[in-house]
């Protein structure tokens, strides 16, 4: 998005443009390229494309900027982007030839649209997806072009040649035909690149002929045809170009059937080219060879007869002449006589092997590249070889030809690699007798490269043939010797050596008089260093090894004609340390045992004396090498039997001929577990030439096989013929006899050896003027095993000190040196106490000197190889004690300084060797790196003598007159471990370097198992250290000093009381200065020690904090924590943290004073000042570093130590500050971790406990007597919320069972006051976990009808709680005497909060109620109040367990009741009485709710509570009101209705003398009952609820003076028979239905006897039958059919009167009122009409069943007395009347009522008279009737939609009409009902009018 972003802004903006170029450069965009070009290029099109007209090259510069920065940073994915935006089908829909001219035409500014070559056209052109756009780029372009632009514009020049470069490369060859044909193509590109490009149309050309396709194959040919000859053509005059072209050409010669026309025109083209090696082709006829392989085409595709014809055709082809019948015949007989395209193949190869053995050196070089183009090219290049090879034999060039040739094919044998070696599994051996010839034949069956395996490895088995055969391999000069040597050992390495295994052997028999005659070397010797030297020839990769360092190096020795054996010697020694591979050993050990087998007199001896040099292999790690070595072992042993020692009784063979033949039948008798093991032969030799064995592998007693001058004489024979080996030889031989020790320096020449590489490691390294070669690492590596070996015993014994001594010299100038360091590591690595042991007391002495000088050496290796071997000697402390002696004498003893000046000369002589330790070295460089060494080595014996002088050593190092002396001297640098120094650093190193020894020395005796002696307990001078640490101005030599008397004061303590106060003394001044880490941990150690020792003089804590908090002010705020918390933990932090707290608060009061008391306590920032304090600060910062089980209890403690005795502002200010800590530590958010952990939660919460007893204690003793010692009211406050805080946050802190024990024990104090803020703490404690909960619940939306807030308690805490409760009631019952109502009412109140959190606890609280209960008669309203909702409370709680106290509780609860006075003014009650009813309404409640089944006595007067109660009944008071209508709903729902029914159906008389009020109350409670009734119950008193309700109806017509509201009363009573209509059948309902209708049909006599119909029971009646229609809507419509004509009585009846329509039944006397109005019908009338019109209008919607009600006739009964309500008038008081239906409320009606009667009638026949008299409706003189009628219209058109459409006809005089009436509503109402109409028709009714 960002990149997309920045393109669409860089078109206009330059800094976006900018930011894009960028991000492309910076950010990696690989993946991206492709929609980045994309983008851009579709932006420049529309552009472009935007006003129809190509945009100016300046909006579009940025595009070309940022495709170039692409195309840098992405080339490749630039090109493919371009070209996949080419393919686009969007960009292919356009024109194919306008796109790349348009995008040109834009990125190329449009400047100049007459030059045919832009850059960006050509650009485009080249990467078009179709190859004629491209091969059409370059049409116009000639060289007069390319110079002219060449001349003027070279930018786009380069673009033409990245183009024709890429066109070259392109993979269509049509396109590269084209690029070939462009005029001055070689002035474009440059010959390297056409180089380039030539080689890939070669390959591309050779793949299409491959694939044998006929055009690709002609279109081939052509292109890689006309490429080389513009090749050839541009570079015949450059010899390094041509060369390359050759090369190509070369790689084309051999004539394939696939490439038969491409070779044949190479063939003449190579011809042309003036290469010296194709010179010989020319004597080959073209025609004669494009016969042959046109013949053999022909031939093996099977043409027959034709073959002339096709013959000719094909030459005219290729040749294009014309057809001769006469060259058939010619054509035909040289094809019989040449033979096939193998004999032209041929006859090229012979030409050009002709050629070659020429210059075989100059052309292999050019001949090895060229084969690396194809695979046909490297077999020619076989062949070629292999035909050189055959003609070298007879012309006497093979020397020269293998010495050209063989590296070449050696590394073409490594090419190959190990496919070689199936090859050879495979390999026919008829093969090595093939010619060339066979070898081209086998083109035409084969592939190329199982040719060329084939040919390579007959190449070499004719090598290797001509090599045993020939006499002149091994010629006279050295040349021979190495040619053996790298063919043998390329043949031993290599897969061949198993073909060519007897070869071997010949070809060292052949020659072996010749290396005897010409060389003058043996054989054997020639061998043995193939198996001796670790690694002759390295450089071979695989198999072969390069030896053209070597070849060199013989032929300059040849040139100063070196001794051939000096030469050989050399040769060895030069390639002494290349590695070997086993094949090559394995091979050269085989043909030293072939020469085993080999009669020859001087050979045998030869033989014999190699045996040493075959020790070598026989440790080989390969198996193969010692089985092969093992058995040249076998056939020497064999060969002794076989040779005459007679002849050899002097010289080297008479000391070996006697003991040789029987150490080779042991080594025989050994071959198993030398074979098996290559360190076997080790061992073997150490137990047969050594003094004993100690290998289990050897046989017994083999060290008794020789005698000791023998074994020294088999010695002496191995190691004097391993000094003629290399050095690498020597070493290997060394270290085969390694585990005999010294004794391989009894061999004189050996010792010589060593004392030879000393000298010359001295001579080089350390005697400038007398240098020499330096050591090679080989004699590195021997010379440290010599040494090695001067430290290991022998049983000759013998010591060779003088070599080891030799060895620890050093230059300190070239410490790096390997010939320096490694003997010397070396001896120090091996040193032992042995050796040391051995040496003299003298010599020990010395030893010891030069280890210590070492052991600050600059190298790091040298370093750690002294101290290990310092660790492993047994050094006496006398030893030492003469170093320290010689070192401090009263004059510095004789020392030279490094630049050569002498210094003072001691008058005592020192001992003989001294005076060397300290040539060229200062004594203070000694002193430290001794003093390094002491620190170092611990196990000195007897160190603790050396207490005392290292005392005196203190003494003097920290005296200023020895300081002042050395720093006195030249120099004030010194070298120390290689770094340069001053030499007051080095003074403070050596005393600390002697502190640390002494602290060393004496910690080392502290687990008590080797005691100091007493002696040695005098000289520790403790006042000297305290000393040394007052002078030091060095901090660590100071912790030094520290830690050395910490030490001694574990050891030896009574030293230290002596000068304690002083110890005291330097730690402050030292705690005040030293604030690092170390001095901390040094300061911590020595309080430690020094405290104890405090403690046992003076067992003071106090006292001794005391010390340290007046001390603390002075040092660092950070440093103040650790060390009295080091302090702390000392002295005990739960007994020392308490004392610290007071004596922090005391100074802290005492330091702010008590001037300030008021001010500061009315000032809000009186604490955040204390908490600036540092006494305050330090408290909270000390306090964090332990936990709650350490500070709680000092907290207790503190608080305990400063109990009010004596109450002063004084101590009122120190509890302040204590309670304001604490509370800051309980509020803690780790103490709240910890206390959810549950750990050691037991004592946390017994600390708690008494915290809160302490708190509570303390708050209410400050209370009573603040007013004494004057605290201020705001002081007192702050102190008094600060105490409430506290217990708060402790209480929601402990467990339940801690709570309840502790809170029992505050009830049980003798203060009242106590025990009542016990009780307030504990309702406070339960309130605030209830809130806590709440809010948990509302996190976690719990489960509503789960009791979420209750604690459960455990056994313990029940146990508890039980005792608090006893304690709680004890209080109830104790306060009878009314004297403490408030502590009375705050048990009450606790037992009804614990009731309610604990409601699980029923035992508990059953003994509560009874005591509970006799308090509801109490005269104290508040206590009764108080009583009764506790009882209500414990009532839920205990449930059906609170029965044996309901008699009582009811009576108690009713009396109480009735006892309120309720005077007629319910405002006039007071608050208690409300309270009351309140608590009565909550206990009844309870009661109801959990004991309503055993209420049945009790019932009548709980409803007569609660429904004549005027304080119940009313809603004056909305609390009051609802909790009893709470009571009320539990009445009917918790109890059963066969006890409820017959008490509420009594209280009727009593609802009605009470008032409406009560009786809407009382018909909800039956309606609410009837609701809850099942069938059972329904069925038995359904009939005398429907007649108390009929009763109930009747107080319409009654007219009771205390009904006030009749309109409510009356739809309670009809709610109650809907509800009970509701459960009825239809069996039951019909005869109650029957009766209503007769109820409200009766008649009634008036004043004039007349019977009259009743309108009250009327609206009574419709009033119930309107309700009716709407529960049961569409059940009870069939009922309507009862009440037709009633409802077309009441409807038409124009006076209120009835009497002649109305069905006499009954007679009743009553007097009508006459309730008539002039003007219009009657209140009560109009009332009657609407409810009628509901009811029928409710009939209509619901009239949905199968048998409708509303069938034809009803309709037409219906229909008059209905619409004639229209003309109906109102009576003129409607509106002043509530509870009658206002006019508009009955003209609504009226509408809907007739338009649904229209949509329920559902056709038109009973439309239309129903629209007819609407309509006539409207002719009416009264306004009135003539709107209803247009509304009643548009409600038909509402309702029936376009089925009006009928009625049309009809209705459009009307309403012309009425468009024409003079009222404005009328009129308007007219116009939008017509313009309705028109749009539902879609015509112009107007025209109708």
């Amino acid at each position: 998005m960002l990149l997309e972003a920045l393109v669409d802004q860089s078109s206009s903006d330059d800094s976006y443009h900018l930011a894009l170029i960028s991000v492309i450069d910076s950010v990696p965009l690989r993946n991206l390229v492709d929609p980045i070009v994309s983008k851009i290029l579709l932006t420049c099109m529309k552009l472009s494309e935007r006003d129809g007209k190509l945009v100016s090259s300046e909006s579009v510069t940025w595009a070309k900027n940022v495709l170039a920065t692409i195309n840098k940073n992405y080339p490749s994915q630039f090109h493919g982007a371009v070209h996949k935006f080419l393919e686009d089908a969007k960009v292919q829909s356009k024109k194919e030839d306008t796109v790349c001219e348009f995008l040109s035409k834009i990125l190329d500014g449009n400047l100049d649209l007459s030059i045919a070559f832009s850059e960006s056209k050509i650009w485009f052109a080249s990467h078009h997806p179709k190859p004629e756009v491209r091969r059409a780029t370059f049409s116009g372009l000639n060289r007069s072009a390319i110079l002219k632009m060449k001349s003027l514009d070279a930018q786009r020049l380069i673009a033409i040649k990245d183009a024709v470069l890429r066109q070259l490369h392109d993979d269509d060859l049509t396109v590269v035909q084209a690029a070939l044909s462009v005029d001055g193509l070689t002035e474009v590109v440059s010959p390297s690149d056409l180089l380039e490009a030539l080689r890939d149309v070669l390959k591309k050309c050779l793949s299409f002929l491959t694939l044998g396709s006929s055009v690709n194959s002609t279109l081939s040919c052509d292109v890689a045809v006309s490429f080389l000859k513009i090749a050839m053509l541009s570079f015949h005059d450059q010899i390094d170009y041509l060369k390359e072209v050759a090369s190509m050409i070369f790689s084309l010669l051999l004539i394939l059937p696939e490439t038969h026309r491409l070779s044949l025109k190479v063939l003449d083209l190579a011809k042309t080219i003036k290469w010296p090696f194709f010179q010989t082709l020319a004597a080959a006829s073209v025609e004669e060879v494009v016969s042959l392989i046109l013949y053999e085409i022909a031939m093996y595709f099977g043409l027959g007869g034709s073959i002339a014809v096709k013959i000719l055709e094909l030459q005219k082809l290729l040749s294009g002449s014309s057809v001769d019948v006469e060259a058939v015949g010619r054509f035909e007989k040289k094809m019989q006589k040449r033979g096939t395209v193998s004999t032209v193949n041929m006859e090229i190869v012979r030409f050009l092997s002709e050629e070659f053995l020429m210059q075989p050196t100059e052309y292999m070089p050019w001949l090895t590249r060229s084969c690396d183009n194809f695979k046909s090219s490297k077999t020619l290049l076989f062949l070629v070889l292999m035909q050189s090879f055959s003609m070298s034999i007879n012309n006497g060039k093979f020397l020269v030809l293998f010495d050209a040739c063989f590296p070449v094919l050696k590394s073409q044998w490594e090419a190959f690699g190990s496919t070689l070696g199936n090859s050879l599994h495979e390999f026919n051996e008829e093969m090595l007798d093939w010619d060339c010839k066979k070898f081209l034949d086998q083109l035409f069956v084969a592939d190329v490269d199982t040719v060329n395996k084939n040919i390579l490895i007959c190449l070499f088995w004719r090598l290797l043939d001509s090599a045993v055969n020939a006499e002149f391999f091994l010629d006279d000069n050295e040349n021979g010797i190495t040619r053996v040597q790298d063919f043998f050992i390329f043949v031993a390495g290599s897969s061949l050596k198993d073909a060519f295994k007897k070869h071997l052997q010949e070809l060292v028999e052949k020659h072996l008089h010749d290396f005897l005659t010409k060389c003058k070397v043996s054989p054997v010797r020639f061998l043995s260093r193939f198996y001796t030297a670790e690694g002759v020839f390295s450089g071979f990769p695989l198999f072969f090894f390069s030896f053209q360092g070597l070849y060199a190096f013989i032929l300059a020795k040849l040139q100063c004609k070196m001794n051939l054996k000096r030469l050989l010697l050399k040769l060895m020694s030069v390639v002494d340390f290349a590695e070997v591979p086993a094949a090559v050993q394995v091979e050269s050990l085989h043909c030293f045992s072939f020469l085993c087998s080999q009669l020859n007199d001087r050979l045998p001896f030869e033989l014999l004396a190699e045996f040493p040099s075959l020790l070598l292999p026989l440790t080989s790690d390969s198996q193969a090498t010692r089985i092969a070595a093992m058995d040249c072992i076998e056939k020497l042993y064999k060969l002794w039997c076989q040779v005459d020692f007679s002849s050899k009784k002097n010289g080297n063979t008479a000391i070996w001929s006697h003991f040789l033949d029987e150490l080779l039948g042991l080594m025989v008798q050994q071959k198993r577990l030398i074979l098996s093991d290559k360190n076997f032969l080790p061992s073997f030799l150490t137990c047969l030439l050594g003094s004993s064995c100690e290998s289990i592998l050897v046989s017994p007693n083999i060290e008794q096989r020789f005698t000791k001058s023998t074994k020294e004489k088999i010695l002496a024979f191995i190691l004097s013929s391993a000094l003629n080996l290399s050095e690498s030889g020597k070493l290997k031989v060394l270290s085969l006899l390694k585990g005999l020790g010294n004794a391989i320096l009894h061999v004189k020449e050996i010792e010589a050896l060593l004392s030879l590489l000393l000298r010359k490691r001295s001579q080089c390294y350390f005697d400038l003027e007398n240098s020499s070669l330096k050591l090679s690492e080989a004699e590195i590596m021997i010379l440290c095993l010599l040494l090695e070996m001067c430290i290991m015993p022998s049983s000759l014994g013998g010591q060779f000190s003088e070599h080891v001594f030799k060895a620890l010299q050093l230059d300190s100038k070239s410490p790096e040196d390997p010939a320096i360091k490694e003997p010397c590591i070396t001896v120090l690595q091996k040193l032992n106490s042995q050796f040391y042991g051995g040496l003299t007391n003298e010599a020990q002495g010395q030893m010891f000197r030069q280890l210590v000088l070492l052991f600050h050496n600059s190298n790091s290796d040298i370093h750690s190889a002294t101290g290990d071997a310092l660790l492993r000697l047994t050094i006496a402390s006398s030893t030492v004690g003469e170093m320290l002696d010689l070192v401090f004498k009263e004059d510095p003893v004789a020392i030279v300084s490094a630049d050569g000046k002498k210094k003072k000369k001691s008058a005592a002589n020192p001992k003989p060797g001294y005076d060397l330790v300290f040539k060229g070295e200062q004594t203070l460089y000694f002193l430290s790196s001794l003093l390094d060494v002491l620190l170092l080595k611990k196990d000195i014996s007897n160190r603790q003598f050396l207490v005392g002088p290292l005392f005196k050593l203190i003494r003097k190092a920290f005296s200023d007159e020895w300081v002042h002396r050395v720093l006195a001297q030249d120099g004030s640098w010194i070298q120390t471990s290689g770094v340069p120094q001053s030499k007051s650093t080095v003074i403070v190193y050596v005393q600390k370097t002697l502190l640390l020894i002494l602290d060393d020395i004496f910690a080392s005796f502290m687990d008590g198992s080797s005691p100091l002696k007493d002696g040695i307990m005098d000289k520790i001078d403790v006042k000297l250290l305290v000393d040394c640490a007052r002078l030091t101005t060095d901090g660590v030599t100071r912790n030094h000093v520290f830690t050395l008397l910490s030490t001694i004061s574990k050891l030896v303590p009574n030293r230290i009381l002596e000068h304690i106060l002083d110890i005291l003394m330097v730690i402050g001044e030292s705690a005040v200065s030293q604030i690092d880490s170390h001095s901390q941990h040094v300061f911590e150690d020595l309080i430690s020690a020094v405290v104890p020792c405090w403690l046992s003089k003076t067992n003071n804590t106090e006292n001794l904090l005391q010390v340290f908090v007046n001390i603390l002010p002075e040092i660092a705020d950070h440093r103040r924590l650790s060390i009295v918390a080091f302090l702390l933990r000392i002295l005990g932090e739960i007994d020392s943290l308490a004392s610290l707290f007071v004596l922090l608060f005391r100074s802290l009061v005492s330091r702010k004073g008590l001037s300030c008391l008021i001010d500061t306590f009315s000032s809000d920032s009186f604490l955040y000042s204390a908490h600036q304090d540092w006494e305050y600060a330090f408290s909270i910062q000390i306090c964090g570093q332990y936990s709650c089980r350490v500070w709680l209890p000092s907290l207790l403690k503190v608080l305990q130590v400063m109990r009010p005795n004596d109450l002063t502002q004084e101590v009122f200010m120190q509890f302040f500050f204590a309670m304001h800590f604490v509370l800051y530590k309980l509020q803690d958010p780790e103490f709240a971790l910890k206390l959810e952990s549950r750990e050691n939660s037991d004592s946390i919460q017994r600390k708690l406990g008494e915290l809160v007893e302490q708190v509570v204690f303390l708050s209410q003793v400050v209370d009573a007597r603040r007013k004494q010692i004057g605290i201020p009211v705001g002081s007192w406050k702050e102190f008094k919320a600060c105490v409430h805080a506290i217990l708060k946050t402790i209480t929601m802190s402990m467990m339940p069972s801690t709570c309840f024990e502790y809170i029992t024990k505050l009830l049980g104090n003798a203060d009242n006051t106590v025990r009542k803020k016990a009780l307030e703490i504990l309702c406070e404690t339960l309130k605030d976990h209830v809130s806590v909960k709440s809010k948990r619940k509302e996190k976690r939306d719990l489960d509503p009808n789960s009791n979420s807030y209750e604690l459960h308690l455990d056994d313990t805490a029940l146990e508890y709680f039980q005792k608090m409760c006893a304690e709680i009631v004890q209080i109830v019952d104790d306060s009878i005497d009314e004297s403490n109502v408030s502590l009375k009412l705050a048990a009450l109140s606790t037992l009804d909060i614990l009731a309610q959190r604990f409601s699980s606890n029923h035992s508990v609280f059953g003994m509560c109620l009874a005591s509970v209960m006799k308090g509801i008669s109490s005269d104290n309203m508040a206590v009764s109040s108080s009583c009764l909702k506790t009882t209500g409370t414990l009532v839920n709680v205990l449930g059906p367990k609170a029965l044996a106290e309901l008699p009582c509780m009811m009576e108690n609860v009713i009396r109480k009741s009735r006892g309120i006075s309720v005077s007629s003014n319910l405002e006039s009650r007071s608050d208690e009485s409300t309270s009351i009813l309140l608590s009565v309404l909550i206990t009844l409640e309870a009661v109801v709710e959990k004991l309503g089944g055993f209420l049945n006595p009790y019932l009548g007067d709980i409803i007569e509570l609660m429904v004549l109660h005027p304080a119940y009944v009313s809603a004056s008071d909305l609390k009051l009101k609802t909790r009893a209508d709470l009571v009320r709903k539990l009445l009917t729902d918790k109890i059963p209705v066969r006890l409820t029914f017959q008490p509420l159906l009594k209280i009727y008389l009593g609802a009605v003398k009470s008032g409406d009020s009560s009786l809407v109350i009382a018909f909800q409670m039956l309606a609410d009952l009837v609701s809850k009734m099942d069938r059972t119950s329904v069925s038995g008193f359904y009939g005398k609820i429907f007649d108390q309700c009929m009763v109930a109806l009747d107080l319409r017509r009654q007219h009771s003076v205390t009904v006030q509201t009749i309109d409510a009363v009356e739809k309670s009573v009809i709610n109650a028979i809907v509800s009970l209509t509701m459960k009825l059948t239809e069996n039951m309902f019909k005869p109650l239905f029957a009766k209503s209708i007769e109820w409200a049909e009766t008649e009634f006599q008036d004043v004039a006897g007349s019977g009259t119909m009743n309108i009250d029971r009327a609206i009574s009646f419709y009033s119930l039958v309107n309700k009716l229609v709407e529960n049961h809507r569409s059940l009870f419509v069939p009922y309507f059919k009862y009440l037709v004509k009633s409802c077309v009585q009441l409807l038409s009846d124009s006076a209120d009167k009835a009497s002649d329509l109305v069905r006499k039944k009954k007679k009743a006397k009553v007097q009508e009122d006459g309730n008539i109005v002039n003007g219009g019908v009657s209140l009560k009338s109009w009332h009657l009409r609407a409810l009628i019109l509901s009811s029928l209008h409710k009939c209509f919607l619901h009239d949905t069943g199968r048998q409708k009600f509303l069938d034809s006739s009803n309709f037409q009964v219906l229909l008059k007395p209905i619409v004639s309500q229209l003309v109906i008038e109102p009576p003129t008081s409607v509106e002043e009347r509530i509870d009658v239906p206002s006019l508009k409320e009955v003209d609504d009606l009226l509408v809907v009522c007739i338009g649904q009667m229209a949509v329920t009638a559902g056709t038109d026949l009973l439309w239309k008279p129903l629209n007819h008299e609407v309509l006539m409706q409207t002719r009416s003189e009264k306004m009135r009737a003539r709107v209803l009628g247009l509304r009643i219209v548009r409600e038909f058109l509402e309702k029936l939609k376009e089925e009006y459409l009928v009625l049309l006809p009809e209705t459009i005089p009307f309403l012309g009409e009425l468009l024409e009436d003079v009222e404005l509503p009328v009129k308007s109402l007219a116009q939008d009902i017509l313009k309705e109409m028109e749009t539902m028709s879609g015509e112009n009714l107007r025209e109708y009018l």
